[in-house]
């Protein structure tokens, strides 16, 4: 028997599972991963690797995976992901529930105290299942396993040059099982330079192709245009008479072209289509013990072609979403590149910009934002004005030395055509040290809303998306932090709108300092050898570059406040100010 006929014969997605499906599980409603599931049955593979976007099932098939092991390879296993905050909700919220639900799996649990636990599970036939989280070297180095499952490799924590990458050191606790283990990875892409991409590029890098209905040309699902590919599509028609896209057209109407004929292929033709889809492999000097699969939600029976088309035209100019877009709905790495930015790039914008000094408004703004940048003993603010397409003009910059001289640059007032407006809300770094937190977070309570607090982390850190808000507490008050992905801002700033001028306009007042241009210069994103011998990317600074942390908080703003401002301008704008609510639009995550 399969290993996919097993699961549909004996798995189950128990209600409390959070799954979109329930009762009987079917391998047919994700057709694509049949032939992952025939790669890990097959005696002859050792190692299978799984790159993929959301919403493809991929948590799915861990469970099903593990629950095949305990009964057809009964032996020492081991599930392994961020930290053990996280294994044991992977246990609570979807191991336990599916055990329960899988009558084979469940004669054979031996559910007695000190045998059975969150991150411990012994069954009658010799099987052992432990949860571990990746955090813990020693951990990862104890006693050996023969099967190893490896969740979400590119959120694990960060690697260092005094231990190999936690992934290898898990990996080699499958060496004494080495004829018969089974190592599988599996994790949504960050970076090229990411664990899951190198994984995958060791293996046989295959992907999935779909027959045209019209043709019958054979042909892997692509997002954009590329020689000899097809692509998902929306009409012009879809756009508005001031040339935007009508998104809700845009969901209704996107298709797909094939590679071979161009004939538009609409959405509910996918089902038919990926049912008798294929694995191709595309790398002939992979090791024939390693399969490694890339799958998107183009193939996802959970998300439509108009659905991520959508998605797509509303990340298209906010920094951080993009990024995302990139990684969980494309399953595609995010594409780094080495970033100087001289001063003469900054004097080429000031070049381009409309003409204007600081302290003066050369528009109408929708909304004025402040950002602060906390130090040991001072501040480094920026005040930029933003209308309605995210184009931004810088207003003033500065440092201060006490919460005092903030309050009062915060409510200084800007004039355009005689009419005065001022910032709307102040972005506060609160990630310097534990003593300076608590003062910024006293400094937001007394703001009394207009004022609230930010730190940046990244992938490594635990985030899974670019920028979300989580709730703090402080003296009793309760308040939200906004955490956002450092790099992935810090790239959009220094290359994408100073270096390549890509995005919405981004301009500078004509008396701008070189104190500014000094810290806008100062970081530069370079190519070192990482730990697995590879090349990755750092940022790096050569001095001072608190005034280029405030600007990167600026793009963090406006990704906050720009799907409410443009959902909900006034009638008449030249009467009023819009006052956005910073919530933020995204599915929760986890932190470490």
């Amino acid at each position: 028997m399969k290993v996919w006929e097993w699961i549909d014969q004996n798995c189950e997605l128990p209600s409390e599972s959070g799954a979109k499906l329930k009762g009987k599980f079917r391998t047919g409603i994700t057709p694509y991963t049949r032939g992952i599931y025939e790669a890990y049955g097959d005696p002859a593979i050792r190692f299978i690797t799984l790159v993929k976007s959301a919403q493809v099932g991929g948590t799915t098939i861990l469970k099903n995976l593990m629950m095949w092991d305990i009964e057809n390879k009964p032996g020492p296993g081991l599930y392994v992901t961020a930290n053990e905050k996280m294994a044991k909700r992977f246990n609570d919220r979807e191991l336990e529930p599916h055990f329960q639900y899988c009558a084979v799996v469940e004669q054979l649990a031996v559910r007695k105290r000190g045998l059975w636990a969150k991150l411990e599970k012994l069954f009658k036939n010799g099987a052992t299942v432990g949860l571990i989280g990746s955090n813990s070297p020693s951990n990862l180095a104890s006693r050996p396993v023969e099967t190893l499952k490896m969740d979400e490799v590119d959120k694990w924590p960060e690697e260092s040059n005094k231990e190999a990458p936690a992934d290898q050191l898990a990996e080699a606790r499958t060496k004494t099982y080495e004829d018969t283990r089974k190592v599988f990875t599996i994790s949504t892409p960050t970076v090229e330079s990411g664990a899951i991409w190198q994984r995958y590029l060791r293996g046989s890098q295959e992907k999935f192709h779909v027959p045209c209905p019209h043709c019958d040309f054979w042909q892997e699902l692509h997002f954009k245009y590329a020689q000899g590919e097809g692509e998902l599509w929306y009409p012009e028609v879809c756009r508005r008479d001031d040339g935007t896209w009508d998104l809700d057209r845009v969901q209704r109407e996107a298709l797909y072209r094939c590679a071979k004929c161009d004939e538009p292929i609409h959405n509910d033709k996918k089902r038919a289509m990926t049912l008798v889809g294929k694995w191709v492999k595309t790398n002939p000097n992979a090791p024939s013990d390693h399969r490694s699969f890339h799958v998107s939600a183009l193939y996802s029976p959970f998300e439509t072609w108009g659905g991520i088309a959508k998605v797509y035209l509303q990340s298209e100019s906010a920094t951080g979403k993009l990024h995302d877009f990139w990684n969980n709905y494309l399953g595609l790495p995010w594409q780094r590149q080495a970033t100087i930015v001289k001063r003469s790039v900054i004097k080429e914008i000031v070049e381009i910009s409309p003409t204007y000094r600081r302290g003066e408004l050369p528009i109408q703004p929708l909304v004025i934002s402040m950002t602060v940048d906390v130090q040991q003993t001072n501040f480094w603010w920026v005040v930029r004005a933003w209308d309605k397409k995210g184009v931004s003009y810088l207003i003033d910059f500065g440092s201060a030395i006490s919460y005092e001289d903030l309050g009062e640059i915060s409510r200084r007032e800007y004039k355009f055509e005689g009419k005065k407006y001022d910032v709307l809300k102040v972005m506060i770094d609160a990630g310097y040290t534990a003593r300076r937190r608590a003062g910024v977070y006293e400094w937001c309570l007394m703001s009394g809303g207009r004022c609230f607090p930010s730190k940046g982390s990244s992938k490594k850190d635990g985030i899974l998306h670019s920028i979300r808000e989580t709730r703090v507490t402080h003296k009793g008050s309760e308040f939200l932090l906004t955490q956002y992905d450092d790099d992935v801002y810090k790239e959009e700033l220094y290359r994408r709108r100073i270096k390549e001028r890509a995005g919405p306009g981004w301009y500078l007042p004509v008396n701008i300092t070189n104190e500014y241009i000094d810290q806008l210069t100062a970081e530069r994103l370079v190519e070192r050898t990482s730990p697995r011998g590879g090349i990755e990317f750092v940022w790096e600074s050569s001095r001072d570059n608190h005034l280029g942390d405030c600007e990167k908080m600026q793009l963090v703003f406006w990704d906050l406040v720009a799907p409410h401002v443009r959902l909900e301008e006034p009638e008449d704008e030249q009467d009023e100010r819009v006052e956005p609510s910073l919530k933020v639009d995204i599915p929760p995550s986890e932190w470490s």
